[in-house]
């Protein structure tokens, strides 16, 4: 989506950005996205609205993608741009609610508003995010932080294990059937993470 250029900018704001003390240093975004623990991209999400604001003009993006966006949303280049900026800010401000360990009335309202301007936002940007299972997932969160009083999720260590070895089996699949050869690595005894059998 970025040209080459516009990717050097970007890391050169993304590198002189000033982060808070107690964060460790993040990997290169673009061309590490895909080493970044959940807390990574958690961190990632939150500056990424601040960073695109002093990255991200008309010239950025290639001129078929904008044009593809122009035509998806019925918008300008500029108006293109800024909803961008305000569809990370939105992310931003969702995850900011969404990682508090606890949550007031007040913030269950927040977070409910929060959660249909992220859907509202990404799929103005693109039809693309309708289908999505994380876009479906967002229906469900409000309940669950009424029902567990938070949506901290105290396993993501263990979801990041099982994670991190199903992203090491997968090279090693048919690639005909991938969720099926998972399933069965999943459930038999060397593969089966929690002892069920």
């Amino acid at each position: 989506m970025l040209s080459p250029e516009v990717e050097r900018n970007f890391i050169s704001v993304w590198k002189s950005f000033e982060y808070p003390r107690q964060w460790s240093k993040l990997p290169n975004p673009i061309s590490h996205i895909e080493t970044f623990m959940m807390s990574d991209r958690l961190r990632l999400g939150m500056v990424k609205p601040f960073i695109l604001n002093r990255s991200l003009t008309i010239n950025c993006l290639k001129p078929q993608e904008i044009e593809k966006l122009q035509e998806q949303t019925n918008m300008n280049r500029n108006q293109v741009i800024s909803n961008i900026i305000k569809c990370w800010a939105t992310v931003a401000k969702y995850s900011q609610l969404a990682f508090k360990i606890s949550l007031t009335k007040n913030d269950y309202i927040e977070l409910e508003n929060y959660l249909n301007k992220e859907r509202k936002a990404l799929i103005e940007l693109s039809d693309e995010f309708v289908d999505l299972p994380n876009l479906h997932a967002n229906y469900h969160l409000l309940r669950h932080a009424r029902i567990f009083s938070t949506l901290t999720n105290t396993a993501v260590r263990i979801k990041e294990m099982v994670h991190h070895i199903f992203k090491n089996i997968v090279p090693h699949t048919n690639f005909k059937n991938i969720e099926l050869d998972l399933l069965k690595r999943y459930t038999t005894k060397p593969y089966n993470l929690f002892g069920i059998l």
